[in-house]
């Protein structure tokens, strides 16, 4: 190649890099008036309970304590069908809540038959994935279990669930619910 090549083509990619910096200015100004819109929206709908984030509260040492307890001893979890698939689970007897039901579906595999502390017994991805499979009749990922099991800790947690009972067994990468099933 010779000089003028190179310098050619230097100033194209000059070029190149000042029309994607003019267009990443435009995209900031637009981004930050998006965000402007958004704020104003929830300024005027911070009212509603529908809308208004709830924030998390950090639990007392005695309170998790508390929670810890009640995981290591198990629950009985009570899962009720409803309409359009939707189920009600129902942990200790406390206040019913609601699952989509791919995350009841989830909590049917990790509920499992007991191992030998009389807990349900670990499920590694695979295993949740193929029984997540066999009970719903669509292929889930191995990758999709974690995201799978996140999901189903917010659903606890957004009930105000002992969130503790989805236990993670991370030296062998597997999970289960402290609980024993009850078909209700």
């Amino acid at each position: 190649m010779n000089l003028e090549a190179v310098l050619a083509a230097f100033r194209n990619l000059q070029r190149k890099l000042e029309r994607l910096a003019s267009r990443l200015a435009q995209i900031e100004e637009e981004v930050d008036a998006a965000a402007n819109v958004i704020e104003n929206l929830v300024r005027q709908c911070s009212g509603l309970p529908e809308i208004t984030p709830r924030l998390r509260t950090r639990r007392s040492l005695e309170e998790e304590r508390l929670l810890r307890a009640e995981a290591h001893a198990g629950a009985t979890i009570t899962v009720e069908t409803m309409a359009e698939g939707w189920r009600t689970v129902r942990v200790n007897g406390r206040e019913p809540f609601r699952l989509s039901p791919t995350l009841a579906s989830l909590l049917a595999v990790l509920v499992a038959p007991p191992g030998q502390d009389g807990l349900p017994a670990w499920s590694t991805k695979s295993a949740v994935a193929e029984a997540l499979a066999n009970e719903t009749g669509r292929a889930v990922a191995p990758g999709g279990v974690s995201r799978l099991v996140y999901k189903l800790r917010q659903a606890f947690e957004a009930a105000g669930e002992n969130v503790f009972l989805i236990e993670t067994n991370r030296a062998i990468g597997a999970w289960r619910v402290a609980g024993r099933r009850d078909r209700g």
